[in-house]
Formats: structure tokens, sequence, C-alpha cells
């Protein structure tokens, strides 16, 4: 709190230059980039990259977007016209501009199925409040900071998750709230620097996205913030760009006992580095490469090899290979527009290919399918056992006991539909996905897979979950909007072990960040 009052301050009181030369990320949530990608298809010269989230929203024609458009509609009080069109605090002086809203969810809801483990009340809730701050600091530099604060009652298969791996998926560890609730805090922001057009710098504390599906089997943003460096570029008219990222990553096992009253949890470092070309506005493809370097081992820290600050695609792999201390993935991204409402979509990850360790991706997107912004998205996605392990535990491909790629993690096959349709500010959503996987070791992420002695036949775990939700977006600008929901969940672990939710909701909530609970 203390730092988001400073951030107010900072905005009151500084005045230097920029308006539309805005150096700000494009938030991080789906809704968003479908909205801006459904106008990137009316332009047949465009040269704007989509694969790499977040994109800088200077970089992108919004003016025709829907959440960055202008609103036409004539307010007559000044209470409507910021409940319905204006941020909450709106600073200009000048080129400088600064944004104040509100973060918030609170929902209502009531399980209907899975009711015996509720002892008093099946009634589940969600207390959620924050603030964003946004800010261009002239020409050159903006940026973004935001917190949560949040306390919840989940239901079942929820709860049951968060307390076996003592963290909210995306969200960081947690704390009791209550007899069957928690209590977590988020925080994230980034400062961004640009000094020219070719050229973009930041750091800070929050997530990534590479691909252009609803997964992505390289870099997800399914797993918790994290610190990080930036630094991207664009060439040849901006066919090419490239990404660079180090980031801190960790675990959630502690490091032996020092001199100080609580041991730190173990760190790694990892790089991410992201080549995108587009040849032709209907094509684009990317060559991905990360590494997670090694800081630590039982003779204490580690240094960062040479090669860990070489921030060129294929450096990691070329130096290290597949089978070293340091666990390397590399994989490929692309996007075909097949007409002007479809796309075809994909994705390659190798993890030592030599042990037979890939993950897939296939999906096809259309656009005003039938009626103007009516969208349908089918999407598989399939990892190999082991996908994401290392044989050291403490370098899987993870971050805050959540897998990079796919959060399901290895052992795993999927089939998911999406229906979106949205008519002026009324949205309905549908979504549909079935998740095969085995309980065996090859399906846990964070398991050794050296150190499998023994060969077994291990049940599997079959998930379905069917989402439904009709919502009035209140508030463009932040995604803010009230909607009624419904998710259905059937999970079997074998013929004699199932569990089924049928969970009712209404939520009252702004939006800037995707969240993934169905998997």
């Amino acid at each position: 709190m203390r730092v988001a009052l400073i951030i107010v301050a900072l905005c009151a009181s500084v005045i230097p230059s920029l308006l539309h030369a805005q150096q700000q990320n494009i938030l991080l949530d789906r809704f968003f980039y479908s909205e801006i990608q459904r106008q990137l298809f009316q332009d047949s010269v465009s040269t704007i990259h989509m694969g790499a989230r977040p994109g800088l929203l200077r970089r992108v024609d919004v003016t025709n977007t829907f959440g960055y458009e202008k609103d036409s509609v004539k307010y007559y009080y000044k209470g409507t016209a910021m409940m319905f069109r204006d941020h909450f605090v709106d600073i200009q002086s000048g080129d400088f501009r600064c944004t104040i809203d509100p973060l918030f969810e609170f929902s209502l809801g009531t399980e209907l199925m899975d009711t015996a483990q509720y002892a008093d009340t099946t009634r589940l809730s969600v207390n959620s409040r924050g603030i964003l701050v946004q800010a261009n600091l002239g020409k050159k530099v903006s940026f973004q900071s935001g917190f949560y604060e949040t306390q919840t009652l989940l239901p079942n298969y929820q709860r049951q998750f968060v307390t076996a791996a003592g963290i909210m998926p995306g969200m960081g560890r947690v704390k009791v709230f209550k007899t069957n609730g928690f209590d977590y805090g988020v925080s994230f922001g980034t400062l961004s620097f640009s000094p020219n057009d070719r050229w973009n710098f930041q750091m800070g504390y929050g997530k990534h996205f590479i691909g252009f599906g609803y997964r992505s089997m390289l870099w997800s943003d399914a797993a918790f913030n994290y610190p990080f460096l930036r630094a991207q570029s664009q060439w040849f008219g901006g066919k090419l760009e490239y990404s660079a990222h180090m980031a801190i990553l960790q675990n959630l096992d502690r490091l032996p006992l020092g001199e100080v009253p609580e041991a730190l949890f173990q760190r790694k470092v990892a790089t991410f580095h992201y080549l995108s070309l587009k040849p032709i506005p209907q094509l684009e493809i990317g060559l991905f490469e990360s590494v997670m370097w090694q800081r630590w081992d039982s003779t204490g820290v580690q240094p960062l090899p040479l090669a860990a600050y070489v921030p060129i695609t294929g450096m990691g792999l070329i130096s290290q290979g597949f089978d070293s201390q340091n666990n390397v993935v590399v994989g490929l991204n692309g996007r075909l527009m097949i007409a002007r409402r479809a796309e075809l979509y994909g994705q390659i990850a190798l993890d030592n290919p030599s042990n037979s360790r890939f993950g897939y991706q296939a999906g096809l997107r259309i656009y005003n399918a039938l009626l103007a912004n009516l969208d349908f998205q089918a999407e598989w996605n399939t990892a190999s056992d082991f996908l994401y392990t290392h044989r050291n535990v403490l370098q899987s491909y993870s971050q805050f006991s959540q897998p990079l790629g796919h959060p399901s993690g290895p052992g795993m096959n999927e089939y998911l539909g999406i229906l979106n349709y949205r008519f002026r500010r009324i949205l309905f959503q549908a979504k549909y996905n079935v998740v095969r996987q085995t309980q065996g070791p090859g399906g846990n992420w964070s398991s050794n897979p050296d150190g499998i002695q023994t060969i077994a036949l291990f049940r599997e775990r079959r998930m379905e979950q069917a989402e439904f939700s009709l919502g009035y977006f209140l508030n463009p600008k932040t995604n803010a909007r009230i909607a009624v929901g419904y998710l259905f969940r059937h999970e079997i672990y074998s013929p004699f072990s199932q569990q089924k939710t049928g969970f009712f909701n209404v939520t009252f909530r702004t939006s800037i960040q995707n969240r993934y609970f169905d998997f």
C-alpha cells in the first residue's frame, strides 16, 4: 500500500511529456488481444507481431478497438462518465498523463454438486481489492504498477489444489483465511523505456506469454509473477522482432538456514530469447529458447556462466546442450492467416529430444464467424512424459510450483473449444476442455526422471470442464464487468474415484490478467 501511495504522489507532481507515444504494455488479458487481433485482420500491410506478449501499446493502432476506442455516448453526470467511460483518476498536464483505477473482484457463488465437503455452508466468495497506476513520463518513459489483496472461499476442487500445492495458481503463496478460505496478495509493475522507435527496454515484476492460443507450450502466464529485464528491438521495417529476457525464478524449497531468521527459497536465473519473423502480413513465425541456469547446489551459490549473458537465440543450446545441469527448452511458434477471418496457429516444444520429451499445439481461430464479434477457437495441446522436468528437480522449467509452459504439466493431452460473442457491451462466453494425464512420475513436472527406478502401470486422470458466463462491460478501459456464470467440472482418477463440481456465481470485477483453474 505504501508503494502505491508513493506512485500516486509521483503522478500528481511530475510534469514531463507525452500522450500518444505510449511505452506502456498492453494489459496481459486475452480479451484485449482478441479485440486487437480482430482489427489487425482488416490491415493488409500489418507488421505488428502478436506472438510475444505483453506487446507495446505504441506499436498498435487501437483507435477503433473496443476498450480503447473513443466513447461517443454523452454522459450528463461526472459520476456516470467515470463509471462507464473514464478512468477513476486522470491527471494530464502538457504531455504528461497519469491514470489511476481501482482493481477489484467481488463474487458470490454456491456449490451445487460437491456439497459434502462443506460442513456449514456452500456459499463461496471472492473479496479482492487493489489499484492500477499507469503513467507516461515523457515520450520515452512509461510505467505501470498495481497490486491485489484477496480473501477467498473456493470451490472444493480448487481448495484441494491450493492446500496440496501451497500456492494459488498464478497468484503465489497463501495464508489460511477462516476455516476453508485463503488470503493472498499480488503485486506487479513495469518500467518501460524506448530511446527510439526501434528499441524498448523494460524492468519489472510480472508475467509473459509466447503464442497465439489459449495455452502456451513454451512460455505461459499461468505461473506466478517474477522480476525480469527485457530488451526488444525491431528491424527491416518491422518484419523482424527480437526479444531477450532475464528473470529470477524460485522453487518453494528452502535453502539451508543461515544467519537469517527464515531460510530463503531456492532461486534460479532464467533467460528467454525469442526471434519473430513476419515476412508477409499473413504469416508470423518465431524461434524460442529458454535456459534455467543453476544458481545453487550442495556447495552453495554458483556464479552464472558467461553464456547466460549472451542475448542471442541458440547460444544456450549450443553452449549447454539438452543434457546439462542447466535445463534448456527450445521451440517454434507460428500463425498463418488462411482467410480474412480465420487463422491456423501452433507450437513445438523440445526438451531433451533424445529422451522423447516433446510438446505440441495446433489450433484454429475464426473471427466474426457468421456474426460480427462472434469468435470461435479450437485447440489441441499435448505434452510427453517428463516435459519441463530435469534430473535436478531444482532446475525444472517452473516458477512457484507451477510449470512455465502448459499448467497441467507433462504426460498430458488436451482438447478445448471456446466461443465468444460480444454485442456492444454484452459478452457471452462458453468454454469446454478435456484433459487426460498420467498419474505416474511421467506426468509430474517436479519429478526427477533419472531417479525413477521402477516401471509400473499408473492410473490416468481425466478432467472435463465446461464454463458459461453472460456479462456486461461497465467500463471497457479496465475491463470492468458484471457477470453471472456456471461451471461444471467432472474429474475421474480411476473407475472408483471421481469428483463432480457445479458452481454458480455472480461476479463484479475488473480483469487485466488471465487466470487459469481449468487444468
